[in-house]
């Protein structure tokens, strides 16, 4: 990152420069599209599109200001042309507007920064880059509140806009990271030039930036902001979420109580039972009381979505590894991707307690509760809503209750959607487990640990967002290995502000982590 005349620039690709080239081939339009019927209680989707591009482009960053006061973001998607080039990287992050008192969102509560990178590994190559027709960058799924602040939003329009906090933000980087191409203009819904809107802020760019040496900024692409408008007709609204049954869906309070069926059964509900299952379904599929729309409440009360990276296998599942003898049940889970909670159910003998030395948890402490010989077990992070199981191996639950037996296992995955379970009998070698640095974003240095099941020869290397290697570190080990990265490049430079990734190599076996430098 370097700073020129108070202009943040934010390393994507490439680096930035600027020159305006009058008539470009490059043009293109980059717009916001929404569903213009949307419903209070309902999802919608918000559709990112950049259309008549005549390059190739190897990433893009663009970032919306929007109003969760309106609507709750759900999760933000790679859209057709990222899936289908098979991009290896896609990305997002929601900024509070409370945490940018610098800037006007004008009553918007948040900006989503999405990024786009065809290729972060040395080596790796998507099947497309685009060029010409119309290409899906990304979409945004939300779920519409019934009311703004107290106030009926029914009949109304409400802007999702792009939003500039410096230079570096609504940006298309061409394939070989030579040309940027930034906004040269942007509109409103209806076509019309927003000429008025101030720079940073609502407006483009109104003067050149400047010239880092060796790269090229061309004016060219054309942005267009459009509108969510709701509907009017009280018949089409269907409420869900309000599980106290108070008006307000969506509230701490409606999650405290969901939460309390899961060990305790339908008990918890003493209102309108009736009322309050429907009001469970908030993923809208037609099942009540799932641990998916639990899930799915928390998100939309306190999201706050990690980046989702191209998957190295197929469809995400998880094993269970079920050992159980007269004496004693372990159970142990694998996963692939970040879970943000798991039920589990089993039937015992009324005398079998709940904790203590007679079940026990090694990785996770579960809340434990029992309806009539059912125990139940729930572990989810209902203050924070963040995942309670990384990708991995976790013994969840050792018994020594001979008589207690596994009924269900419930995994449910950081974007509400249950997992597929697979049930096994032992279980499998274990292998390097990667884990996210501490503390990320971070400053000066962070720290990365990896445990190693056997000796190996390891090698760990931090690339930047063009995917050059930064630092490299290797040895030979076993069990917890612990490095600590200084923001050094290996020639003792200072590391530049901005998305690095750190690649954990042992034989046969690679994984990779993102993590965050802000200086």
């Amino acid at each position: 990152m370097f700073n020129t005349s108070g202009l943040m620039f934010r390393t994507i690709g490439a680096v930035l420069a600027f020159g305006l080239v009058a008539g470009s081939a490059l043009a293109a339009r980059i717009d916001v599209k929404t569903d213009h019927y949307a419903t209070p209680g309902w999802y919608t989707t918000i559709t990112v599109e950049v259309d008549s591009l005549e390059t190739d482009i190897s990433s893009f960053d663009l970032t919306l200001a929007i109003d969760e006061s309106v609507y709750g973001l759900v999760n933000a998607e790679p859209g057709r042309f990222v899936s289908d080039c098979e991009w290896e990287y896609f990305g997002y992050r929601r900024i509070r507007a409370d945490s940018l008192p610098q800037f006007d969102l004008e009553g918007r509560t948040d900006l989503l920064n999405v990024t786009g990178i065809a290729s972060i590994s040395p080596g790796y190559t998507p099947t497309c880059f685009g060029g010409g027709g119309s290409l899906e960058l990304f979409t945004v799924k939300t779920l519409i509140d019934y009311d703004s602040r107290g106030t009926d939003i029914r009949c109304q329009a409400f802007p999702i806009q792009f939003f500039w906090r410096d230079c570096n933000d609504n940006i298309l980087v061409t394939r070989y990271g030579d040309t940027v191409l930034a906004a040269e203009s942007v509109y409103d819904g209806a076509d019309n030039e927003l000429i008025d809107a101030s720079f940073p802020g609502y407006g483009a760019p109104d003067e050149p930036c400047p010239n880092p040496p060796g790269q090229v900024l061309v004016h060219s692409p054309v942005l267009t902001n459009d509108w969510l408008d709701l509907a009017c007709d009280d018949s089409v609204y269907i409420r869900r979420g309000d599980i106290n049954l108070n008006s307000r869906p969506y509230e701490a309070a409606d999650v405290v109580l969901f939460m309390c069926i899961f060990p305790w059964g339908i008990g918890c509900f003493g209102i309108d039972a009736d009322e309050q299952i429907e009001q469970s379904d908030v993923n809208n599929d037609g099942i009540t009381l799932s641990v998916a729309d639990l899930v799915l409440m928390i998100q939309i009360i306190i999201d706050d979505a990690p980046p989702v990276t191209k998957p190295t296998t197929g469809e995400f599942e998880a094993v269970a590894h079920l050992e159980s003898n007269a004496e004693s049940t372990r159970l142990s889970l694998d996963v692939n991707e970040d879970i943000a909670a798991v039920y589990m159910r089993a039937v015992g003998p009324t005398e079998t307690p709940l904790s203590g030395s007679d079940i026990t948890f090694p990785d996770r402490q579960f809340d434990v509760g029992r309806i009539d010989d059912t125990v139940t077990m729930l572990l989810i992070d209902i203050e924070k809503g963040e995942p309670v199981l990384d990708p991995g191996r976790h013994v969840l639950l050792e018994s020594l209750a001979p008589d207690l037996t596994m009924t269900e296992i419930v995994v449910v995955d950081i974007y509400g959607r249950e997992v597929n379970v697979v049930h096994k009998g032992s279980l499998p070698p274990a292998g390097a487990v990667l884990n996210q640095c501490y503390p990320n974003p971070f400053n000066a240095s962070t720290v990365i640990e990896f445990d190693l099941p056997t000796t190996t020869d390891w090698r760990l290397t931090v690339y930047n967002a063009l995917g050059q290697s930064m630092r490299e570190f290797s040895g030979r080990d076993n069990g917890m290995v612990t490095v600590e990265w200084n923001g050094l490049t290996t020639g003792g430079d200072v590391a530049a502000s901005g998305v690095y990734f750190y690649r954990l190599e042992t034989g046969t076996d690679a994984q990779t982590k993102k993590m965050l430098l802000l200086k």
